[in-house]
């Protein structure tokens, strides 16, 4: 365990033990470690502060928190599998200063938990494959959280044999929260009617089939969840393997998603 409980923890190298706890100061930290299932606690208690961490082993566990009232900012890097990374568990928006904050995260089965952002202080989140994402922390809300897509490690590498990856959205969403895929989504085919598909992987292939135009971000709700699905192939072909798709758990409105330079609003 490695601890600094009065200040600023620096690492000037990586810390490579398997297994490590790394517990941060409460001033602005920089932590690296590059140990499967390692674990780093930080809660901050300055205002304005950047939390760097980077992790490059699997099954790293980070949490980030801060003291009530304060403000700060985050950049984590999380290059394993199977990570698990949460943020601003306190009763205070983590980014209320005007600063981003950045989550990269392009492993596999991937579990992130965010709270809100801010108008001046976006949370933008970048996810590979199977990742999960619960929006709105200990009752922050969901706004101001940009779920970014649109790298090839979130694609579908759908299969014939029926299997396929998907990014998992749970919780609130906000009036300001996005999904953005590649600079190739244009526009929306909203309400595809799935309902006599007999599996998901059936409902998924309709819904492609029904895209207006390529690269169409296809909308459809199955199984009492709605799903988001960007076809490259427009109206011709089943889901392919570079599509991408996004559940948002739970029945959403459809009526106000939209897309804008490959990005959509989804209320």
């Amino acid at each position: 365990t490695v601890t600094n409980t009065s200040g600023v923890l620096t690492a000037a190298s990586t810390l490579s033990q398997t297994g490590l706890t790394v517990n941060g100061g409460s001033a602005a930290n920089t932590i690296a470690v590059s140990g499967s299932t390692d674990t780093v606690n930080v809660t901050a208690s300055g205002t304005g502060t950047l939390e760097q961490i980077y992790a490059s082993g699997n099954t790293v566990t980070v949490s980030l928190s801060n003291a009530s009232g304060q403000t700060g900012y985050f950049d984590i890097t999380a290059a394993g599998n199977n990570d698990t990374i949460t943020t601003a568990t306190s009763s205070a928006t983590f980014t209320a200063s005007a600063s981003a904050s950045l989550i990269t995260a392009l492993g596999s089965n991937d579990s992130l938990t965010l709270n809100a952002g801010a108008s001046g202080g976006v949370v933008t989140a970048t996810v590979g494959s199977n990742a999960t994402v619960t929006l709105g922390a200990a009752g922050a809300g969901a706004n101001y959280v940009t779920l970014d897509v649109s790298n090839s490690a979130a694609e579908t590498a759908a299969k014939s044999s029926g299997s396929y990856a998907m990014t998992t959205v749970y919780g609130t969403i906000g009036t300001a929260d996005v999904v953005k895929f590649d600079s190739s989504a244009t526009g929306t085919t909203k309400l595809v009617n799935v309902a006599g598909s007999a599996s998901l992987a059936a409902a998924l292939d309709l819904a492609a089939k029904a895209s207006s135009a390529t690269n169409n971000v296809v909308t459809f709700q199955y199984g009492g969840d709605t799903y988001l699905l960007e076809h490259q192939a427009g109206t011709s072909g089943n889901m392919a393997a570079v599509d991408t798709l996004v559940k948002l758990v739970g029945l959403h409105s459809e009526g106000g998603i939209t897309v804008s330079s490959h990005t959509v609003t989804l209320v």
